[in-house]
């Protein structure tokens, strides 16, 4: 149901010429378009097309449907494969995804426009549908200080194209425990939460994820996708947003931001957060 081969590559050699001067060769990360149609009750409807670092396809696909609600789990997908309309027989930026079951209208509620690797909600028809779709986050859980300041790095020794390319954007999942359930990275910030979320969907490990830390700042795309995995924690190395912080207010999710240099700040439900200065008192 779900393979693949090998197609467009996640980073490439470019030449520079360094500080004007010195010719060399540098890895830069790939960007390139994924075409997804969905297949419905014997009609296949396009989708989207939203930019991506090729690689994890599978898993970025699977994530954005469920992240929008047109499936629930893995069982939901029917087939996941590429177009069989490419030169070698498959386009590997092409994507048809056929479902067992209709639960949401793709022609209504489907992106209607290129979603960049900036933007999360591009081409969306009302970010309504987007906050309504979650339930409220119920997260029976704390997690202290230590712990929180454990996962920046932890994110960061996984990422492998970050390393190669310094252009692209990180998402970790982490359990209770501290271990690392997924890590991955894409020219999106969006997308590596996708793909990270796909990958957990596919493997029946979400209902694990206690945190979620994302390398760039926390905007709206990025917490409407943790209320909709009923994630209860979100931690950004960089700065929140403002509707993302009305949305975590709203939906019961701790949102935590400027993750680095040993602080952080906490801007929604601190209750789930145990502060340093309580952890020195014990």
């Amino acid at each position: 149901m779900f393979s693949a081969r090998s197609g467009p590559k996640s980073k490439r050699p470019v030449k520079v010429f360094r500080d004007g001067f010195s010719q060399r060769f540098d890895e830069v990360v790939g960007e390139e378009p994924l075409e997804i149609h969905i297949s419905q009750g014997g009609y296949i409807s396009p989708f989207s097309v939203t930019m991506r670092t090729p690689g994890n396809d599978f898993e970025l696909v699977t994530g954005l449907l469920y992240a929008e609600g047109f499936i629930e789990n893995r069982r939901d997908i029917a087939e996941l494969r590429y177009s069989c309309n490419g030169p070698d027989g498959q386009d590997y930026n092409v994507m048809v995804v056929h479902l067992r079951e209709v639960r949401r209208e793709v022609e209504r509620l489907g992106r209607t426009m290129i979603a960049s690797s900036a933007c999360g909600v591009c081409g969306k028809s009302s970010l309504d549908d987007q906050i309504t779709l979650g339930k409220k986050v119920v997260a029976n859980y704390s997690v202290d200080a230590d712990y929180l300041l454990t996962l920046v790095d932890a994110m960061r020794s996984e990422q492998r194209y970050f390393d190669a390319t310094g252009g692209v954007h990180a998402a970790g999942m982490f359990d209770l425990q501290a271990r690392r359930l997924a890590v991955r990275e894409d020219v999106g910030r969006h997308n590596a939460v996708d793909k990270a979320v796909g990958y957990l969907l596919l493997n029946g490990l979400l209902s694990k994820v206690a945190v979620m830390v994302v390398s760039g700042r926390a905007g709206f795309e990025i917490l409407q996708k943790a209320m909709v995995a009923q994630i209860g924690v979100v931690a950004s190395v960089s700065a929140p947003t403002s509707l993302a912080i009305d949305l975590a207010a709203d939906k019961g999710i701790t949102l935590v931001g400027f993750l680095r240099g040993g602080s952080f700040n906490v801007y929604t439900h601190a209750d789930r957060v145990s502060t340093k200065t309580a952890l020195e008192s014990r």
